[in-house]
């Protein structure tokens, strides 16, 4: 027998356990503290693009972390989150709520649960999405028109959405913008000593990560002016956004 048990069985039942989380200031992530009668253990959540990962120290031996159908023993627990994700808009992402739970259970008997709390998982949605593996969920809605939305991650907020905006299982392609390295290429202004590069723009199919089209467009030929207040981007944004429009299905 364990020492948890043993110590279990002398005090004639398991010892209360309890399960907390505490979102970081930013909410990106949460602490989490677990107690076992007088121990005291600190863990750490944090979310990915399509699971949770729970890692935390210090756990004894028979120790068992479940969560979203998934357990394992102490150490780190990587639960999928993806299908909660599907009928959420890109906002929504900002305060997300998995519905999942974690529940942690000792050798001696005893068990503790809690709710994982809602999370910003915008920006670990979106490294997701620039992945090539694409993003699909585990049960794909019914999407009737297909090719009228894409979504180009690194875009202004302005122009981040081309064609209709919906839920995220709505979303049909990922535009990938990159500028390219040769200076043959660039773009150098009077009164800029940062050069404008020309860029490729890779259209990739969200559910499979496939890409269906690669455009390569120059740099934006106007020059910003010296009094001007806001400067011009120095990528393309326009002519990006202007070519992306031209790709959606109507």
């Amino acid at each position: 027998m364990t020492s948890l048990l043993l110590l279990s069985l002398a005090c004639g039942g398991p010892a209360p356990v309890t399960v907390a989380f505490t979102p970081t200031a930013l909410g990106k992530s949460a602490e989490l503290q677990i107690t076992h009668g007088e121990a005291r253990y600190e863990g750490l959540l944090t979310p990915g693009g399509d699971a949770l990962r729970i890692e935390v120290n210090g756990l004894p031996e028979g120790v068992v972390l479940s969560m979203g159908g998934v357990s394992v023993g102490p150490g780190a627990l990587t639960a999928p989150y993806t299908e909660s994700l599907a009928r959420v808009t890109f906002e929504e992402l900002t305060a997300h709520d998995p519905g999942l739970s974690l529940r942690v259970s000792f050798p001696d008997g005893g068990v503790g649960e809690a709710a994982v709390p809602k999370l910003d998982v915008q920006d670990a949605v979106v490294a997701r999405l620039l992945q090539e593996g694409g993003l699909r969920f585990e049960t794909e809605p019914n999407d009737p028109s297909k090719g009228d939305s894409i979504f180009w991650p690194g875009g202004p907020a302005e122009t981040r959405w081309v064609g209709h905006k919906g839920a995220l299982y709505q979303l049909d392609l990922v535009a990938v913008v990159t500028p390219v390295a040769d200076p043959l290429q660039e773009l150098l202004c009077p009164d800029d000593p940062a050069p404008r590069p020309a860029v490729d723009v890779t259209l990739r199919d969200r559910r499979s990560g496939a890409v269906l089209e690669v455009k390569r467009l120059p740099p934006d030929a106007d020059c910003p002016l010296v009094e001007a207040t806001t400067p011009r981007p120095p990528l393309p944004v326009k002519a990006v956004h202007v070519w992306l429009e031209s790709m959606v299905v109507r």
